[in-house]
């Protein structure tokens, strides 16, 4: 039981990786990085702003199914750059939690 809690916490990699190599890696052209994966879940937009939800999966192994570590918010509003967003695994810890309500106040 305890690995399982082990895998699904979001570590500060990831956290740093959702938060800012993602947006590098796209607009480099670059893959997502190895080992892990993106699945888009929900899209919500108006006329002037759109925010879309990503699961952000670490890839185990073949016999296992793909564990969700973080989720992604890619916002992005008329005139700004896009803004990316890591909501932290509920059982990471507080530093990494820390981290996600920071990006949220200061934006």
């Amino acid at each position: 039981m305890v690995s399982l809690t082990t895998f699904s916490q979001t570590t500060l990699e990831e956290y740093n990786y959702v938060t800012k190599g993602y947006k590098i890696q796209q607009e480099s052209g670059l893959d997502i990085k190895k080992g892990y994966s993106m699945v888009k879940i929900d899209e919500n937009y108006s006329t002037d702003r759109r925010a879309t939800l990503y699961k952000f999966n670490k890839l185990v192994t073949t016999k296992e199914k793909a564990r969700t570590v973080a989720y992604m918010i890619e916002y992005e509003k008329k005139g700004k750059p896009k803004e990316y967003y890591c909501v932290p695994h509920k059982d990471s810890d507080g530093e990494i939690k820390e981290l996600f309500y920071t990006s949220f106040k200061y934006s």
